[in-house]
């Protein structure tokens, strides 16, 4: 098949319009909570601002909230994002940001999240109130 100087351009284009050049990594799509000391320290402030924001929440789309931690080896990642659907009542973690999420829970409506946030035990206190069809303890 032969391109013509016309057809190239407009497959260009196309592919241009379909991107976004300002933030090739999306990472605009995730709040971001800044660095903690320890990943369970981030994923307590995650969780609670996730909870605070509750009413705020889309609900026709997961609100990815990101952070840090310096207490885990770099080269294994030490930058997590926390996922949550409010509609669907699904939370995630994702281990690599902008890999999609690793870990789910499902059944996680306002009144289990309030209850994760108050057990003050991070991913781990996810396990024993909510449902998942994963084994999630890396995630923890």
């Amino acid at each position: 098949m032969k391109l013509n100087a016309k057809t190239s351009l407009a497959f260009l284009l196309v592919g241009c319009f379909s991107c976004d050049i300002s933030n090739p990594l999306g990472l605009d799509r995730y709040g971001d909570m800044g660095t903690f000391d320890s990943k369970f320290d981030a994923q307590n402030a995650t969780l609670n601002h996730i909870a605070g924001r509750f009413n705020r929440l889309p609900s026709d789309d997961f609100y990815r909230v990101m952070y840090s931690f310096r207490d885990s080896d770099p080269a294994q990642g030490n930058r997590h994002a926390i996922w949550y659907h409010k509609t669907e009542q699904r939370l995630g973690v994702e281990v690599d940001v902008n890999s999609g999420m690793t870990c789910t829970w499902y059944e996680v409506d306002r009144v289990k999240l309030e209850e994760i946030v108050k057990t003050g035990k991070g991913i781990a206190g996810v396990d024993s109130l909510a449902k998942s069809v994963y084994d999630n303890k890396h995630c923890r």
